[in-house]
């Protein structure tokens, strides 16, 4: 359909406007969709496509080389013409005018008389018909939201019909790391996408939308999120296509309900995950509490498999969340000090763990298969042996019973022998006696056996230390100078963390 916009023309040419041209008089053509006025310092982040920048001159710069350059900065965001004025700028210098002149960008003086808002309320009255058309398109959108919302519209329908009506291809993406949100991305938009997040940055706040013009491609920037931290890249279907802000701006805010809706899901999916992490790295394993919890995260059929992995890693969580959301895999992911816990669906566990295997650094233990949810504390028991093992050996990711280590058992079964065998006297003692030799001994371990620092991290003399060290050799029967001896103890409490033993 063909535009009835009113132009720049026809309002200069209007009597009660009393407009003169100051420069670009050959652009008079150009359309106006709306005339705003604005007088921030950069006007062009805050108005459109088609807007007439009204300017009563406070933000019009002085010297002609500025001039120059706010001219240029406002035809290169696709304004229609600057109206100043009469008396309340400075005066436009010969260079700015010359350029708007080669630019055919209009710079039109108002009257001193003429009140902003009437000239506002005439590109309104004469562009009526537009407007109209406009608003059909805006209802048809708004239709589509209430159709996902109602479940009678996929969210991919939605964007692909979002996509038709602004001619434009529609990537929201999480500003930070580029991670696509609501859908994925086209490999060819990957490197626009790149080049749009390197010019705009990772974090700060952003003005309604900025217009970019990378290689060659034109791009418009909206935020889709409080703090900008989800964005929308409106990339032009074709060059010769200028999106429409107006409907781009009711674009972006039905694409922010959804963004919205799946934050919310997934904030709410991360406290479940929490406390279940919590819930489970305490020892506890009440079925009911997990049945709710793997019912509200839609996990409701077996079997599942239980995946940890240590942070810091190069894993960032909202964004393994989005990546599941767009392949619709249900999941609960939560951290509880220095591990993180991500149960899925067996079926839905690939050998990558979703693309995370790819990061440099990255180890993680998988579970066996479980079916009853009475078993997940021993998933987890056996997803921290694969980790360990993992870990020890360097691996990225090892799936327990996979793991073939000649020294640590290979069973939750065959740990808990171990732990008993070699360390049950002194958890017997510790638990009559209120005292504590087991984590005298893991610390003792964990500084190598160096009594130094061993020492002080208790917060105890060396002396006090040694008497420890001597009394839980007498309960145990074993001898810390003996390596025989020494290593069994060693492995031993190495199964009881792995087993998250509740003394602990």
């Amino acid at each position: 359909m063909t535009s009835q916009r009113v132009s720049v023309e026809d309002l200069v040419s209007h009597p009660q406007l009393s407009m003169t041209y100051l420069a670009g008089r050959s652009g008079g053509h150009r359309a106006v969709l709306w005339a705003q006025s604005c007088e921030q310092e950069r006007p062009w982040e805050w108005i459109g496509t088609g807007d007439l920048l009204l300017s009563a001159g406070s933000s019009f710069p002085r010297s002609a080389q500025q001039q120059v350059d706010y001219i240029d900065a406002l035809a290169r965001a696709g304004v229609s013409g600057i109206v100043l004025g009469e008396g309340m700028s400075a005066p436009l210098m010969a260079e700015a005018a010359d350029f708007a002149d080669d630019l055919e960008f209009p710079v039109v003086q108002a009257g001193y008389s003429v009140p902003w808002v009437f000239i506002s309320r005439t590109v309104a009255d004469l562009n009526r018909h537009e407007s109209g058309r406009q608003l059909r398109q805006i209802v048809r959108m708004y239709d589509l939201l209430r159709g996902t919302l109602g479940g009678d519209v996929s969210l991919e329908d939605l964007v692909e019909r979002l996509e038709r009506e602004t001619r434009s291809r529609l990537i929201s993406v999480r500003r930070q790391s580029g991670q696509p949100v609501l859908r994925d991305i086209e490999e060819a938009q990957h490197e626009v996408l790149a080049a749009v997040l390197a010019t705009i940055g990772p974090s700060g706040r952003m003005p309604a939308y900025v217009r970019l013009s990378l290689a060659g491609m034109k791009a418009t920037v909206l935020p889709l999120s409080e703090g900008s931290s989800i964005i929308l890249v409106v990339v032009p279907l074709t060059d010769d296509i200028t999106p429409n802000f107006f409907v781009l701006e009711h674009a972006a805010t039905i694409l922010a309900v959804h963004v919205q809706r799946q934050a919310s899901e997934a904030m709410r999916a991360r406290e479940s995950g929490q406390r279940i992490a919590a819930h489970l790295l305490q020892g506890s394993s009440d079925g009911d509490v997990l049945a709710t919890a793997f019912k509200a995260a839609g996990l409701e059929t077996p079997p599942w498999r239980l995946t940890v992995w240590h942070h810091p890693a190069p894993v960032d969580v909202v964004d393994l969340q989005w990546r599941l959301s767009l392949r619709q895999i249900p999941h609960l992911v939560g951290e509880s000090g220095a591990m993180t816990l991500l149960i899925t669906a067996d079926a839905h566990l690939d050998d990558g763990i979703f693309g995370l295997a790819d990061g440099p650094g990255f180890h993680a233990g998988v579970s066996e298969a479980f079916s009853s949810h009475r078993d997940a504390g021993d998933a987890l028991r056996e997803s921290q042996w694969g980790l360990e093992a993992a870990e020890s050996a360097g691996t990225g990711v090892v799936v327990y019973r996979r793991a073939h280590s000649p020294l640590l058992p290979r069973t939750v079964a065959e740990g808990h022998q171990l732990v008993q065998q070699t360390l049950g006297s002194l958890l017997d003692y510790d638990r009559t006696h209120g005292t504590s030799l087991i984590g005298t001994l893991m610390t003792f371990f964990d500084h190598n056996c160096a009594s130094k620092q061993a020492a002080e991290e208790l917060n105890i003399h060396r002396q006090t230390l040694a008497y420890r060290l001597k009394r839980l050799e007498s309960i145990s029967g074993k001898s810390l100078d003996d390596l025989s001896d020494q290593t069994e103890l060693f492995l031993a409490v190495k199964a009881l963390r792995l087993l998250g033993h509740p003394d602990l």
